[in-house]
């Protein structure tokens, strides 16, 4: 009888046929959150573009994070054939490639750490060049630039070089020393979260004493509130990560690990991109409103009609005349007779022309 790679729970009978549809939960939302976020990165490109005419680093960064999100993506989906989002008992040891195993785990987490910061450096910028008029917040935001990049680098040095030798890090072997990686993507998701909080709260008290209306301010602020729903994301992917670090079910861990990596992921790439949407919305409305305004003569007419202001056509074009008469039909250098008539001039559509008669 055929053996899954570990001994199932008490009462628990292996099932090697059937799967579960994890693998397609997950591979949809994958698919999905590439498709929104590359929209959103779309919009925001085509309003700097096209209707600011400027890029600015923060813009540049938004790209990067979204080519490192559809490399996240795609690695997250390579996972899906060795049997990610299944119990192991249900998987046989030859369906599982243990260095591939382990070698995605260690593609996806780089990429989302390297992701992760590239983005909150561009939302950070992006504030940075908002609110540059002031100088507190301008040192504030470099503060915070300099302590998300250093966060970053550290904890994926930490993460990489943790093992001696580095390939044991995904090919372990008798001999082999590790400083704890699942202690360092905790502490990692903890601080991570820590991370996202204070990039949200940062730019609150400089949007409400902004010189604008309160409805305006209330609308960047509420847009800001949609950052926690990233924190709250955060918050399951670390307690999807304590269950991975607890559980010797690594493939059906993961499935929360991976999935809730992916929302996080593009759905803040989402909030990043939704002050260049809105500004490509409001320019759109700027244009409607302008092309209804400027209208055509005969448009206007045919409007004032419909309203009864105007009741017939226009009146013809008019003529301006002179009459030269003259007295008596015997005079020298008259007509037989005896009038002489001299349109001297003729006005019609504007344009004055000299006719002789």
């Amino acid at each position: 009888m055929a053996e899954g790679v570990i001994p199932p729970p008490p009462g628990v009978v292996p099932d090697f046929r059937r799967r579960s549809t994890n693998h397609k939960q997950l591979l949809a939302a994958d698919v999905i959150c590439l498709s929104v976020a590359a929209l959103a990165v779309l919009l925001r490109v085509y309003s700097r573009v096209f209707v600011t005419r400027t890029m600015t680093w923060d813009d540049h960064l938004c790209l990067v994070a979204m080519a490192l999100a559809v490399a996240f993506g795609v690695a997250v989906a390579a996972t899906l054939p060795s049997g990610t989002g299944e119990h192991l008992w249900n998987l046989r040891t030859e369906d599982v490639a243990p260095d591939s195993m382990a070698k995605w785990p260690l593609v996806i987490t780089m990429l989302y750490l390297v992701a992760m910061a590239v983005l909150k450096i561009s939302a950070l910028l992006l504030f940075y060049r908002l609110f540059s008029v002031k100088r507190g917040a301008r040192l504030t935001i470099r503060i915070a630039i300099g302590v998300v990049t250093l966060f970053s680098l550290a904890i994926v040095f930490l993460y990489f070089f943790g093992c001696r030798p580095t390939t044991s890090l995904w090919s372990p072997y008798p001999g082999t020393r590790c400083s704890g990686q699942a202690n360092v993507l905790l502490g990692t998701a903890a601080l991570n979260m820590a991370s996202n909080f204070l990039t949200l709260v940062i730019p609150l008290p400089l949007i409400w004493r902004l010189q604008t209306t309160k409805k305006q301010r209330l609308s960047a602020m509420a847009v800001l509130a949609l950052g926690s729903l990233v924190c709250s994301t955060c918050g399951f992917r670390l307690w999807a990560l304590v269950q991975w670090s607890r559980s010797d079910d690594m493939t059906f861990a993961l499935y929360n690990y991976y999935l809730a990596s992916v929302v996080e992921l593009n759905f803040g790439i989402v909030l990043a991109c939704v002050p260049g949407i809105a500004g490509l919305i409001r320019h759109h409305r700027c244009e409607s409103a302008s092309a209804a305004t400027s209208t055509s003569p005969n448009l206007v007419i045919k409007k004032l009609r419909a309203k009864g202001d105007v009741a017939h056509d226009p009146p013809p074009p008019s003529y301006k005349t002179t009459f030269s008469g003259h007295g008596s039909s015997g005079s020298s250098g008259g007509n037989d007779n005896g009038i002489g008539i001299s349109v001297t001039e003729v006005e019609m559509d504007d344009e004055p022309k000299a006719w002789k008669v």
